[in-house]
């Protein structure tokens, strides 16, 4: 049987270890930047859960370590390790064939890890609730909040940085384009009112420099399920999730692609980061890669929260 895995009660002890090279963290939202940065400062690689930060602020800060340690930092945004995204990209954007696109439409619904119930409600012995709120304000054990972190704002972003970061950093990448000029978004808590945070429905539009639209929309409701791309161009249509892709030409018959069996993209993925480990090189989903995506989802929160357009500001980009 393998050695069992040392533990540790702070992150940092386990960054003072010579023998490690790298590290995965797979943590709440709200610890992504302090444990980043201070991996890279450490020496250490990173494997990041996306999204990469909780604030539009903190992503800077990120590529700014990344760089100064040259470290290899790789977002978990494993779509840009996957085999049927990139062959889509080459044969219908690169080439040209898919021609204007003036509209990405993404939609991720019925996501039922957003409504997770906890199996418990006294605080399990060892769970040390202060350290798991880390720089956050202190509070009261909340079970919910400790299980299902993902519905509290506090913690993440909800569905907008947890689902749609996903979606729009593949309409980036296809586009070549990755900073909004503004955004605009609303929705609201208007079916689970269980004391989360984070809106149950969402709408969110995002207008780009080079005159096209991206936008998301989300409901936990179980009404209605799935998620996906769809690229409107001026030649054809692009309709593309984790498991393949149909292009739809203006004239002539449609071109399905099917992905491969089981969960190649995750697998291309860290393999990438592995390899880039040892070669040097930036990872298919770099630090600022997992920035820019980040961003762009935030910039939908804080539209939706505040009732208002939204644009970039400078310290964010």
């Amino acid at each position: 049987l393998p050695a069992k895995a040392a533990e540790f009660t702070d992150y940092r002890a386990l960054l003072d270890r010579k023998d490690i090279d790298a590290v995965l963290i797979a943590t709440p939202d709200h610890w992504h930047k302090d444990i980043t940065v201070a991996a890279c400062q450490a020496g250490k690689d990173v494997y990041v859960e996306k999204p990469l930060t909780l604030k539009p602020a903190e992503g800077p800060a990120i590529v700014a370590a990344a760089r100064e340690h040259k470290r290899v930092v790789q977002v978990g945004m494993q779509q840009r390790s996957g085999d049927h995204y990139a062959q889509a990209k080459a044969d219908y954007f690169d080439s040209h064939k898919i021609g204007k696109v003036t509209l990405a439409r993404t939609w991720w619904h019925g996501n039922a890890y957003h409504l997770r119930k906890c199996p418990f409600t006294d605080k399990p012995a060892g769970l040390d609730w202060p350290r798991f709120l880390g720089p956050l304000a202190a509070r009261p054990w909340d079970p919910q909040q400790f299980w299902n972190w993902r519905a509290y704002l506090d913690f993440g972003g909800g569905q907008i940085t947890d689902l749609f970061t996903h979606w729009i950093d593949v309409v980036h990448w296809f586009m070549n384009e990755d900073l909004p000029t503004a955004a605009v978004a609303t929705g609201g808590i208007y079916n689970y009112k269980d004391g989360r945070t984070a809106p149950d429905t969402i709408n969110v539009l995002l207008e780009y420099p080079s005159e096209w639209t991206a936008t998301f929309e989300a409901t936990l409701v179980p009404g209605v399920r799935g998620a996906g791309i769809e690229f409107v161009g001026s030649e054809g249509r692009l309709n593309i999730t984790r498991g393949g892709y149909t292009f739809t030409p203006l004239k002539g018959d449609a071109v399905e692609v099917r992905a491969g069996s089981g969960d190649p993209l995750t697998k291309n993925h860290v393999d990438n980061f592995l390899h880039c480990v040892r070669s040097r090189a930036l990872p298919n989903a770099d630090v600022e890669i997992g920035h820019r995506s980040a961003l762009a989802s935030h910039l939908g929160n804080i539209a939706a929260q505040q009732k208002r357009r939204i644009i970039p500001e400078e310290s964010w980009v």
